[in-house]
C-alpha cells in the first residue's frame, strides 16, 4: 500500500517535471527570439548611426575649408556638395536629433541644408570692408564656423549614443548568455530529476508486483498450513482416543490376568484343581481324541510363533492349548490377538502416513524458505546498488551546492568591489565639477566686468594690429571656456550614465543572485529528496535483513524438524517391509492355530485322525 501511494506521488512529480521542462524549453526559445529581435534592431540602429556619423563627419570636414576662397567654391559646385547636404538632410529627419536641438540651431541647420552656398563662401562679395579688415588672411565665413560647431555637437551626440548602444548591447548579450546558462543548468537538473523519478516509478511498480506475488504465495502457504494443522489435529484426537481405549483395555486385561493367577495359585484351590485336572484329562482322552490332536497341533504352532516372535502372549496361548479343555477361550484370545495385531498394523500405517505428510510438508517449507531467502538476497543486492547510487548522487549534489554557494559569495564580492569603484569615481566626478565651474567663472569674470564678448578662435597667429580698444584674448579664452564647459557637461553626463549603469549592474546582480539562489534551492531540495530516499532505502534494507534473519531462524527450525523426523520416522524406510512381513506371518500362524483348535485343519492331518 505504501508503494502504491509512492507511485501516485511519483506520477504527479513526473507530470509536473515534464511541464517544467516544456516551460523551460519555451522560455529559452522566447528569450532567444527576443534577443534576436533586439540584436536586429541594434544592428539597424547602428547602421543608421554610422551612416549619420559619416555624413556629419564629411560635412564638418567640408566646412573646415569654408574660408579658402574661390578654389573652395569651385570644389563644391559639383555633386559632392549635394551628396553632403543630402546626408545632413537625412540626419535631420531623425526625431532623436530634432528633439535634442534648440530652435535656433535647428533653423541654422535647415538653412544650411536649403542653401549650402551661404555657408561655404558664396556671399563673400557682399561683405563689408570692416568685416574684411577683421580677417585680412581670407574670406570671412562666421556662419560656416557656427554650423560647423552645431554639426560637431550632433556628431559628438551620435558618437556617444553609438558607444552607449554598443555598451548596452554588450550588457544585454552578456545577461542573455548568463541567463541561458542558468536555464540550461536548470533544464539539466529537471531532466536528471525526471529520469530519477521515472526510475523510482518503475522500481516501485516492480516492488508492487513482487509484494502482490509474495502476498498470494503467503495466502496459499497459510491455507495449506491451516489445512495441515486441521488434519493433524483430527489425527491426533483420533490417536488420543484410540490410545485411551487401548490403555483401558490393557489395564482391564492385566487386572484379569493378575486375578486369575491369584486364584490359580491359591493353596486351598490347588488340590481341588489337581483332582479336577485328572478327571478332565481322563474324560477328554476318552471322549475327545480329535480335540487332543487339534490341541497338540495348535500348541506346536503357537509355540513356534512364540519362539519366532518372542511373544509372551502367544506363549501363554500355547500353554492354554497344551493343557486342552475349553479351546473356545483360547480361540477367543487368538481372535483378540489378531485384532490387536491388525490394530498395530493400522497404527504403523497411520504413523507412516503421518511421517510422509510431515516430511513432505517439511521439505516444502524448506524449499519455500530457500526461495524466499534467494529473493530477499537478490532484492538486498539491488537495493545495495541503489544505495551506492544515492550516496554518489548526494556527494555530487553536496559538491554542486558548495560550488554554487562559492559562486554566490564571489558574485557578492565582485558586486561590492564594483559598487565601491562606482562610489569612488562618482566622488571624484562630483568633486571635479565645482572646481571646473569655479575656473570657468574666474575666466568669465574679466570679460563680464568689461562687457567684452567671447568669440570662437579664428586664427592661431597673434594679432599685431593694436588699433582700437583692448579686448583681451577673447578667442582663446572662449575656446578654453567652451572646452571646460564641455568637460563639466561630460562629467555631469558621466555621473548620470554611471548611476544608470550602476543601477543596471545592481539589477543584473540581483537577477544573477536570484537565479543562483534558485539553483541552490533546487540543488538543496534534490539533496534533501535523495537523503529522504536514502533513509527510506536504508529502512527497507534493515527490514529486509530482519526478515532474512527470521527466515534463517525458520529454516534452522525446519532443518531441526527434518532431523527429528529422520530420527522418529527413519525406521519406516528401513524396517517397514520387515515389520509388515513378520506381522502377516504372525497373523497367519495365529489363524492356523485357531483353525486347529476349531477342528478346521488346513491340511489332511485332522481328517485322517
Amino acid at each position: 500500500m505504501k508503494n502504491k501511494g509512492d507511485l501516485g506521488e511519483h506520477g504527479a512529480e513526473i507530470s509536473q517535471l515534464k511541464k517544467d521542462i516544456t516551460k523551460n524549453v519555451e522560455s529559452q526559445k522566447e528569450m532567444t527570439e527576443i534577443r534576436d529581435k533586439e540584436d536586429e534592431e541594434y544592428q539597424q540602429k547602428r547602421e543608421e548611426s554610422e551612416n549619420a556619423i559619416g555624413s556629419l563627419e564629411a560635412a564638418i570636414k567640408t566646412l573646415e575649408g569654408a574660408g579658402s576662397g574661390k578654389a573652395f567654391l569651385d570644389t563644391y559646385k559639383d555633386a559632392q556638395l549635394m551628396s553632403i547636404v543630402s546626408g545632413v538632410r537625412s540626419v535631420l529627419n531623425k526625431p532623436e536629433v530634432t528633439h535634442t536641438m534648440t530652435d535656433i540651431d535647428l533653423k541654422m541647420v535647415q538653412h544650411f541644408v536649403s542653401t549650402p552656398e551661404d555657408f561655404v563662401g558664396g556671399r563673400a562679395g557682399s561683405l563689408s570692408a570692416a568685416q574684411i579688415a577683421q580677417n585680412p588672411f581670407g574670406d570671412y565665413a562666421p556662419q560656416s564656423s557656427q554650423i560647423q560647431g552645431i554639426l560637431k555637437g550632433m556628431y559628438d551626440t551620435f558618437v556617444a549614443d553609438l558607444e552607449q548602444d554598443n555598451a548596452d548591447e554588450g550588457e544585454k548579450q552578456q545577461s542573455y548568455e548568463e541567463l541561458m546558462v542558468t536555464k540550461k543548468e536548470e533544464l539539466v537538473t529537471l531532466k536528471d530529476t525526471l529520469e530519477k523519478q521515472t526510475l523510482d516509478h518503475a522500481t516501485k511498480t516492480s516492488e508492487v508486483a513482487e509484494s502482490r506475488e509474495i502476498i498470494d504465495k503467503a495466502k496459499d502457504t497459510l491455507e495449506a498450513d491451516e489445512k495441515m494443522f486441521a488434519d493433524a489435529k483430527k489425527t491426533c484426537k483420533a490417536k488420543a482416543d484410540e490410545w485411551n481405549e487401548r490403555a483401558r483395555l490393557r489395564s482391564q486385561e492385566l487386572a484379569g490376568i493378575e486375578k486369575a493367577i491369584f486364584i490359580l495359585t491359591d493353596p486351598d484351590a490347588a488340590e481341588t484343581l489337581k483332582g479336577a485336572q485328572e478327571s478332565f484329562f481322563q474324560v477328554s482322552s476318552v471322549q475327545h481324541q480329535g480335540d487332543a490332536l487339534a490341541g497338540r497341533k495348535a500348541y506346536a504352532q503357537l509355540k513356534k510363533l512364540a519362539t519366532e516372535f518372542k511373544s509372551l502372549k502367544i506363549a501363554r496361548l500355547a500353554v492354554s492349548a497344551r493343557t486342552g479343555g475349553h479351546f473356545d477361550k483360547v480361540v477367543t484370545q487368538i481372535d483378540k490377538m489378531i485384532v490387536e495385531i491388525r490394530k498395530e498394523e493400522k497404527e504403523d500405517i497411520a504413523q507412516r502416513d503421518r511421517c510422509q505428510n510431515d516430511e513432505n510438508a517439511n521439505a516444502n517449507e524448506i524449499a519455500d524458505l530457500d526461495h524466499k531467502l534467494e529473493r530477499i538476497n537478490k532484492l538486498l543486492s539491488r537495493l545495495g546498488s541503489d544505495k551506492d547510487k544515492l550516496d554518489t548522487k548526494i556527494s555530487t549534489l553536496e559538491d554542486s551546492i558548495a560550488t554554487t554557494e562559492t559562486d554566490i559569495g564571489d558574485l557578492k564580492d565582485m558586486r561590492k568591489e564594483e559598487y565601491e569603484a562606482f562610489k569612488d569615481a562618482l566622488k571624484d566626478d562630483q568633486a571635479a565639477i565645482p572646481i571646473i565651474k569655479e575656473a570657468i567663472d574666474a575666466l568669465k569674470q574679466f570679460y563680464n566686468e568689461n562687457k567684452i564678448p567671447l568669440d570662437l578662435i579664428q586664427d592661431p597667429r597673434p594679432n599685431t594690429n593694436f588699433g582700437g580698444d583692448y579686448k583681451g584674448a577673447s578667442g582663446g579664452s572662449g575656446g578654453a571656456i567652451g572646452m571646460m564647459e564641455m568637460i563639466a557637461t561630460d562629467l555631469e553626463k558621466e555621473i548620470q550614465v554611471a548611476g544608470e549603469e550602476d543601477a543596471e549592474a545592481e539589477e543584473a546582480y540581483l537577477n544573477d543572485r536570484n537565479n543562483m539562489q534558485a539553483t541552490l534551492e533546487a540543488q538543496t531540495e534534490s539533496k534533501d529528496q535523495a537523503e529522504r530516499e536514502l533513509a527510506e532505502l536504508e529502512e527497507k534494507i534493515t527490514k529486509l535483513e530482519a526478515d532474512k534473519d527470521d527466515l534463517d531462524d525458520d529454516l534452522d527450525a525446519q532443518n531441526d524438524v527434518k532431523v527429528a523426523l529422520e530420527k522418529d520416522c527413519g525406521w519406516i524406510k528401513t524396517h517397514w517391509d520387515d515389520r509388515k512381513e513378520a506381522r502377516e506371518k504372525e497373523v497367519q500362524g495365529l489363524v492356523d492355530a485357531k483353525n486347529y483348535l476349531a477342528g478346521m485343519d488346513s491340511g489332511a492331518d485332522l481328517l485322517d485322525a
